[in-house]
């Protein structure tokens, strides 16, 4: 794998469109590791990675879509990128347990939203 390990390189890797470090990149700023903690940018981040193809990413933005992490609450626009991210992982036969886990978490939180009468 080509990973890098700080935070600078992968900034410049992400801008250049390397689908790796943008999930890094979003991964820091949402854990203020290697970067200021920014939810914000964080979530603007997963979405990139999500548009490339990065199904830890779509995971991501559609948890920040369910709980309104920094994105308006969007219950539909988090189950169109949780069903994106369940077929890249069945794509490419690489399901990690953290991504099923990650999956879980999301398809929970969407069970638990929605119009309340």
């Amino acid at each position: 794998m080509n990973r890098l390990d700080n935070f600078e390189d992968n900034l410049v890797a992400a801008n250049n469109g390397n689908a790796t470090a943008i999930l890094f990149v979003a991964e820091c700023y949402a854990d203020g590791v290697q970067a200021p903690k920014d939810l914000r940018l964080a979530a603007r981040w997963f979405e990139k990675a999500a548009k490339n193809g990065v199904s830890d990413g779509m995971y991501e933005i559609a948890r920040c879509y369910v709980i309104g992490v920094d994105v308006p609450q969007h219950p539909e626009r988090a189950k169109l990128w949780l069903k994106k991210a369940y077929k890249t992982d069945r794509l490419i036969s690489a399901s990690s347990k953290a991504s099923s886990r990650r999956r879980d978490q999301v398809m929970g939180l969407i069970m638990n939203i929605g119009p309340k009468h």
